[in-house]
């Protein structure tokens, strides 16, 4: 006879594993009931004409248990459902160009949220405008002319080329230089523009601005470029500037501190509308 605590076989201890094994694999099958969710519509990347209505469905699958769906475009609210039903978007009065369409979904106690982007262009076609010259006034032919403005009965010119880049006042009706600045030469001049006491001065690819004191042609300060690409043109709206940078949008910066705060894109009826460059705002246009 023996006595004492009895040895652990084999096969007990195997019996043991797969109890274990078993209540992992019930544990995980039951501690999330939620199932995946994704658009079904709209399709990433797909295009609509502004005015369309873009239907908003979530892909689900019959047991699912959806309690809320809060749709934003752009970040901003624009419908909430108590289900996965689906919702409309109306495009007429949003930006054109790449909108972000986000779902957030509650399931129990999560949220979830979900992304898809949609390219929103438009049927109009531009319309073609006429002109009809009026006068001619003399101009220096070897300047590179990048912008030009009529500032206080004188013209305000930038020009371009590494080392003959200049900012200048030009006397109009004789065609003669007032008053320049040159750039150092390795900057690349493009567009310029006066705001009150300053003049900003833009460089093409060199990712920097300059600030100008509008009478001394002193140089206070510069503004590097951020989210945009390239220096083009330039134009004053009485709140923001309006710079381009070569392709189809139009930036829109602080004037006080320069910084960019936004962009416009630009489409046609063919789709987008690149290498924008010279910008005028005329008539509140």
């Amino acid at each position: 006879m023996l006595f004492g605590p009895r040895k652990k076989t084999f096969l007990s201890l195997w019996g043991r594993i797969n109890c274990i094994i078993c209540l992992a694999l019930l544990f995980a099958s039951c501690k999330d009931e939620r199932t995946a969710i994704n658009f079904s519509s709209p399709n990433q990347g797909d295009n609509f004409y502004l005015g369309d209505e873009v239907k908003l469905k979530l892909d689900t699958s019959d047991n699912a248990i959806v309690n809320s769906v809060a749709y934003f475009i752009d970040g901003k609210a624009i419908n909430t459902s108590k289900s996965s039903d689906s919702a409309l978007l109306k495009t007429t009065n949003l930006p054109l160009g790449y909108r972000l369409i986000t779902a957030i979904v509650t399931q129990g106690d999560v949220k979830d949220t979900i992304n898809t982007n949609i390219v929103l262009t438009t049927k109009r076609i531009p319309k073609k405008l006429s002109y009809a010259i009026i006068n001619t006034f003399p101009h220096d032919t070897s300047a590179y002319t990048e912008g030009l403005g009529y500032v206080d009965g004188k013209l305000l010119e930038s020009t371009g080329e590494k080392g003959a880049s200049q900012l200048k006042y030009v006397d109009l009706k004789s065609g003669k230089t007032l008053q320049k600045t040159q750039l150092e030469p390795q900057y690349f001049g493009e567009g310029s523009l006066k705001i009150g006491d300053k003049i900003i001065m833009l460089t093409w690819q060199e990712n920097l601005g300059f600030v100008f004191d509008a009478k001394t042609f002193k140089q206070i300060g510069t503004f590097p470029y951020q989210q945009s690409r390239e220096g083009w043109g330039l134009t004053f709206d009485g709140k923001n500037i309006l710079r381009s940078d070569g392709t189809n949008k139009i930036w829109l910066m602080n004037a006080k501190n320069y910084q960019e705060e936004g962009f416009i894109e630009v489409y046609d009826n063919k789709g987008p509308l690149n290498s924008i460059n010279e910008l005028e705002y005329i008539n509140g246009k």
